[in-house]
Protein backbone atom coordinates (compact mmCIF):
# COMPACT_ATOMS: atom_id res chain seq x y z
CA UNK A 1 0.00 0.00 0.00
CA UNK A 2 1.63 3.82 -1.22
CA UNK A 3 2.00 6.02 1.60
CA UNK A 4 -0.22 9.05 1.36
CA UNK A 5 1.50 12.17 0.48
CA UNK A 6 0.66 15.05 3.15
CA UNK A 7 -1.35 17.57 1.80
CA UNK A 8 0.41 20.58 -0.57
CA UNK A 9 0.57 23.88 1.18
CA UNK A 10 -0.53 26.84 -1.30
CA UNK A 11 -0.76 30.58 -0.91
CA UNK A 12 -4.27 32.46 -1.18
CA UNK A 13 -3.39 36.34 -2.22
CA UNK A 14 -5.82 38.96 -1.36
CA UNK A 15 -5.98 42.08 -3.03
CA UNK A 16 -7.42 44.74 -1.70
CA UNK A 17 -9.95 47.34 -3.48
CA UNK A 18 -7.66 49.96 -3.45
CA UNK A 19 -5.13 47.77 -5.14
CA UNK A 20 -3.63 50.56 -8.02
CA UNK A 21 -3.19 50.79 -11.45
CA UNK A 22 -0.03 48.26 -11.61
CA UNK A 23 -1.71 45.48 -9.81
CA UNK A 24 -1.61 42.80 -12.55
CA UNK A 25 2.06 43.27 -12.41
CA UNK A 26 2.31 42.99 -8.26
CA UNK A 27 0.32 39.92 -8.63
CA UNK A 28 2.37 38.39 -11.20
CA UNK A 29 5.37 39.02 -8.84
CA UNK A 30 3.60 37.75 -6.19
CA UNK A 31 2.68 34.56 -8.05
CA UNK A 32 5.80 33.81 -9.14
CA UNK A 33 7.46 34.29 -5.93
CA UNK A 34 5.55 31.60 -4.49
CA UNK A 35 3.08 28.64 -4.80
CA UNK A 36 -0.32 30.61 -5.48
CA UNK A 37 -3.03 28.36 -5.74
CA UNK A 38 -5.76 31.38 -5.93
CA UNK A 39 -6.13 35.46 -5.86
CA UNK A 40 -8.90 36.89 -4.39
CA UNK A 41 -9.58 40.10 -6.02
CA UNK A 42 -11.82 42.56 -3.91
CA UNK A 43 -13.55 45.32 -5.98
CA UNK A 44 -14.59 48.49 -5.09
CA UNK A 45 -18.44 49.48 -6.06
CA UNK A 46 -17.95 50.85 -9.35
CA UNK A 47 -20.24 50.55 -12.53
CA UNK A 48 -20.27 46.58 -14.24
CA UNK A 49 -17.59 47.90 -17.43
CA UNK A 50 -15.61 49.29 -14.84
CA UNK A 51 -15.70 46.35 -12.90
CA UNK A 52 -15.13 43.88 -16.42
CA UNK A 53 -12.17 45.41 -17.18
CA UNK A 54 -10.43 45.21 -13.71
CA UNK A 55 -11.10 42.04 -13.69
CA UNK A 56 -9.70 41.22 -17.78
CA UNK A 57 -7.03 43.68 -16.51
CA UNK A 58 -5.72 41.26 -13.57
CA UNK A 59 -6.72 38.03 -15.48
CA UNK A 60 -3.50 37.15 -17.13
CA UNK A 61 -1.57 37.43 -14.67
CA UNK A 62 -3.37 35.23 -12.17
CA UNK A 63 -4.11 32.61 -14.75
CA UNK A 64 -0.03 32.39 -16.46
CA UNK A 65 0.44 31.92 -12.48
CA UNK A 66 -1.69 28.74 -12.75
CA UNK A 67 -3.76 30.42 -9.92
CA UNK A 68 -7.86 30.68 -9.62
CA UNK A 69 -8.59 34.32 -9.87
CA UNK A 70 -11.84 34.65 -7.14
CA UNK A 71 -13.33 37.81 -7.35
CA UNK A 72 -15.80 39.32 -4.82
CA UNK A 73 -17.36 42.26 -4.94
CA UNK A 74 -20.51 43.34 -2.24
CA UNK A 75 -22.06 46.16 -4.22
CA UNK A 76 -25.24 46.46 -4.65
CA UNK A 77 -26.96 44.79 -7.85
CA UNK A 78 -23.35 43.54 -8.90
CA UNK A 79 -23.31 39.64 -9.00
CA UNK A 80 -19.27 38.80 -9.05
CA UNK A 81 -20.56 35.31 -10.43
CA UNK A 82 -21.89 36.94 -13.61
CA UNK A 83 -19.05 39.79 -13.71
CA UNK A 84 -16.36 36.74 -13.58
CA UNK A 85 -18.08 34.70 -16.69
CA UNK A 86 -18.63 38.05 -18.63
CA UNK A 87 -15.15 39.00 -17.83
CA UNK A 88 -13.46 35.68 -18.62
CA UNK A 89 -15.85 34.83 -21.83
CA UNK A 90 -14.89 38.00 -23.44
CA UNK A 91 -11.33 38.47 -22.80
CA UNK A 92 -8.40 36.91 -24.19
CA UNK A 93 -4.69 36.03 -23.26
CA UNK A 94 -1.94 36.10 -26.06
CA UNK A 95 -4.92 35.48 -28.78
CA UNK A 96 -6.15 32.60 -27.27
CA UNK A 97 -9.61 32.69 -25.77
CA UNK A 98 -10.02 32.09 -22.13
CA UNK A 99 -12.34 29.36 -21.11
CA UNK A 100 -15.51 30.57 -19.40
CA UNK A 101 -15.79 31.14 -15.78
CA UNK A 102 -17.25 28.54 -13.29
CA UNK A 103 -17.76 28.60 -9.84
CA UNK A 104 -14.97 27.31 -8.19
CA UNK A 105 -15.63 24.12 -5.79
CA UNK A 106 -12.89 25.24 -2.77
CA UNK A 107 -14.73 28.51 -2.57
CA UNK A 108 -18.24 28.27 -4.15
CA UNK A 109 -17.24 31.73 -5.81
CA UNK A 110 -16.44 33.00 -8.96
CA UNK A 111 -13.40 32.09 -10.62
CA UNK A 112 -12.52 34.04 -13.72
CA UNK A 113 -9.87 32.01 -15.14
CA UNK A 114 -10.91 28.73 -14.69
CA UNK A 115 -7.77 27.39 -13.10
CA UNK A 116 -8.31 24.81 -9.97
CA UNK A 117 -6.95 23.39 -7.35
CA UNK A 118 -7.66 19.70 -8.58
CA UNK A 119 -10.99 19.49 -6.91
CA UNK A 120 -12.90 21.06 -9.84
CA UNK A 121 -14.65 18.81 -11.96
Amino acid sequence: MPTPHPPKTRLVLIAGPESGPDLAARLSAACRAGDVAAVILRLAAADERALIRRVKDVAPAVQEAGAALVVACDAPGIDPVALAARAGRTASTRGRARSPARPCATCASACATGASSGSDP
